[in-house]
């Protein structure tokens, strides 16, 4: 099949493509000593609204219904129904994980640490409760959803392994089957309402993929039509009667929504929504593209993954920033980003990284930096200079951001404690003190505060105390602004904070006269 994907005027070619990434390559800069003169900054003024304009809609957003109807696929779409309403105080420390669609079993979870979780099965018939995971070794088990009949639980797990897959139990026999991706990370499960296809997301070192799946056989169905240079994001089937609504994701483009009319390549797919705002070109976009970090002189530390924003269009050593991403939420590398497309479009090179002992890459990677997590942390950070470095950027004109409370901290503690590397920091949803969780976390909140001492350690230490200290070193405030989590333009959705996040940024990584 092959047909033309339109809207407002602009043209992209829908192609049968098997699911992955499609991603364009980036040669080296020059060496820096061979290359022009580097330019100022352009000026402050930047029509920053039409990059934040281009906003995705999500197939579970109510704004579906409207759409399916305007192109009159209502009728052969349907959204799944809301989960049943069941009155259930679960025991202390669990809450409820899964609720079978007829109401009849409840799954509940609870979390003793970082690492290990306990799942119990209520069964209302039989008004008992039981323990249902873990049966013989430790593991995060984590219930995701029931099957239509509600025979079958969908689950993720890391038991045995480093990061979490699909496991699907039957909790009156026991019988497990996983449904493995090595090397990826199970983002999310979605099942259409006749209970026949599963849609599956994983994290695979940041960039996120998606495949469908028979519920029956677990074999894997056939790709999508896809608009050129992008891939399936998430899904979400009808079944197998019905048709797929689903997101096509790329670098330079929001993700959007398509429909199409049965699960095979040739179906006909139909365009519901384009998020890049009018005022973008795609062709003026870059492709991030994959890249690993090597901790220097540490050959036994795995290589730390990241993504790197090179301008396209750059006849000197660019500035660059360091984007320490905060892990609350789930890593989407390799998609489009509205302040990262700004920034590249405007000559500034960025990596973006998640520290060693944040989530969304595996149990090896969030333990690969306990006991010394501000060293750790600063060991990536040089990392990521040098990589900038060593691809051309100016390394007189290098910043970091800090994302988050942990994030923040620690780039305000490279500005002290690597004095002269870095021109520039900023904490967007920082604390002053990302480490009084320390003192405001009660023994019995699990898994926050082992987490905590898992990764710093006991906080009657003096290494840890230590540590603190260094966290909350105050750095020249010119150069170092803190965007407070409790200020409501620290939201990194907000106009308003990305606007002085450029305004701050541009100063610093300006020539100087």
């Amino acid at each position: 099949m092959r047909a033309v994907y339109r809207h407002a005027g602009r043209g992209l070619v829908v192609c049968c493509a098997a699911i992955g990434i499609v991603i364009a390559g980036c040669s080296k800069a020059g060496s820096p000593r061979n290359a022009p003169p580097a330019s100022a900054m352009p000026p402050r003024t930047f029509e920053l609204a039409g990059f934040l304009a281009s906003r995705p809609t999500p197939v579970d957003s109510p704004a579906v219904a409207d759409l399916l109807a305007a192109r009159d696929l209502s009728s052969r779409f349907e959204l799944p129904p809301p989960p049943p309403t069941t009155l259930f105080v679960p025991p202390d420390g669990f809450r409820v994980a899964a609720v079978a669609p007829r109401g009849d079993r409840i799954a509940l979870l609870r979390e003793l640490d970082p690492d290990t979780t306990e799942v119990l099965l209520h069964d209302r018939a039989r008004g008992e409760t039981r323990l249902l995971l873990p049966l013989d070794r430790d593991g995060r088990f984590l219930p995701q959803r029931f099957s239509a009949d509600g025979k079958r639980l969908y689950l993720f797990t890391d038991e045995g392994g480093d990061t979490l897959q699909l496991e699907i139990l039957d909790p009156d026999t026991g019988e497990r089957s996983r449904r493995a991706r090595p090397g990826c990370e199970a983002l999310r499960l979605d099942v259409s309402p006749d209970g026949n296809v599963d849609a599956l997301q994983w994290s695979c070192r940041g960039a996120v993929e998606s495949a469908l799946f028979d519920s029956t056989t677990g074999e894997e169905l056939g790709p999508l039509p896809l608009p050129q240079g992008t891939r399936p994001a998430r899904a979400l089937p009808a079944g197998r009667s019905g048709g797929v609504l689903y997101e096509a994701a790329s670098a330079r483009l929001p993700r959007d929504l398509l429909f199409a009319d049965r699960l095979a390549a040739d179906a006909e797919a139909r365009p519901l929504t384009f998020g890049l705002a009018p005022a973008l070109a795609a062709g003026d976009l870059v492709d991030p593209i994959p890249v690993e970090l090597r901790v220097a002189g540490a050959s036994s530390v795995a290589p730390i993954p990241a993504e790197l924003w090179w301008p396209r269009r750059t006849g000197a050593a660019p500035p660059a920033l360091i984007w320490l991403e905060n892990d609350v939420l789930p890593p989407t590398w390799m998609e489009f980003h509205p302040f990262l497309q700004f920034l590249a479009n405007r000559g500034v090179a960025v990596v973006r990284l998640r520290l060693r002992g944040s989530l969304g890459f595996g149990k090896r990677f969030r333990h690969a930096a306990d006991g010394r997590l501000v060293d750790a942390g600063l060991e990536d950070l040089d990392a990521a200079r040098a990589e900038l470095a060593l691809r051309g950027a100016d390394p007189a004109r290098i910043a970091v951001l800090g994302e988050g409370p942990w994030s923040g901290g620690l780039a305000a503690a490279a500005l002290v404690e690597r004095p002269g590397r870095f021109v520039a920091v900023a904490a967007l949803g920082g604390d002053s003190d990302p480490l009084r969780m320390h003192d405001e976390l009660p023994a019995l909140v699990e898994p926050a505060r082992s987490w905590w001492l898992t990764r710093l350690g006991d906080p009657a230490t003096e290494v840890v105390r230590r540590d603190r200290a260094r966290m909350r070193l105050l750095a020249d405030p010119t150069r170092s602004p803190l965007f407070r989590s409790d200020d409501p333009a620290a939201n990194a959705d907000s106009t308003a904070a990305i606007a002085a996040l450029w305004g701050f940024l541009s100063t610093h990584l300006a020539v100087p006269p």
